[in-house]
């Protein structure tokens, strides 16, 4: 059995009707357990903190063949049209540096984790020269974190959000019906493999 992990509710709402998911459990403070015929969608809550709080709860009860990370992320300064999936060789959280490596994926990309949104032009500016350039969210790198501390294998997958180092609340939300489109159905090819 396969879980996939998407920090919000609004992100899941096409893939919890599309595989008639029915809730299950609240985990930890935030997260919220839905199931389907296939397998876990667990709903964590934005950012770090929330994510590690309901994997941690979730893995101390359940036990999943694998974790799937589906979720936007925001361009940091690569030429890639918003709605592109990509899936990151290297996932970095940023506060403590911990660095994966995700295998077999032939691109190069990096995927920061940030313990807030990356809001402004200089925020993405900053964090392009300090890493190069890449995509950032906040809940994958705590994902694949409680993940290997529980042995369980991992894929992270995320949506672009927006033009490079254009990130706003209002870009995200125009999209957001997109995203979620695009959540859904890579859950769905996933899920077949």
């Amino acid at each position: 059995m396969d879980t996939v992990v998407i920090a919000l509710k609004a992100e899941a709402q096409l893939l919890l009707k599309a595989e008639n998911a029915h809730f299950k459990d609240s985990i930890g403070n935030m997260g919220r357990l839905w199931e389907t015929e296939r397998g876990h969608i667990c709903i964590t809550g934005v950012g770090p903190v929330n994510t590690r709080k309901s994997l941690n709860a979730y893995l101390r009860q359940y036990h999943p063949d694998r974790l799937i990370n589906l979720g936007a992320a925001g361009n940091l300064g690569l030429p890639i049209k918003p709605l592109t999936q990509i899936q990151p060789h290297r996932i970095i959280d940023v506060n403590s540096g911990y660095l994966f490596y995700q295998e077999a994926v032939e691109t190069r990309y990096s995927l920061l984790t940030t313990d807030k949104p990356v809001t402004t032009k200089s925020e993405s500016l900053s964090l392009q020269q300090k890493f190069g350039e890449s995509f950032v969210d906040m809940e994958a790198a705590q994902m694949v974190f409680c993940a290997m501390a529980y042995h369980i294998p991992w894929i992270v997958w995320k949506t672009i959000s927006d033009n490079a180092g254009c990130h706003t609340v209002s870009d995200y939300k125009s999209r957001l019906p997109q995203i979620a489109e695009a959540i859904a159905s890579k859950a769905g090819e996933i899920w077949k493999r």
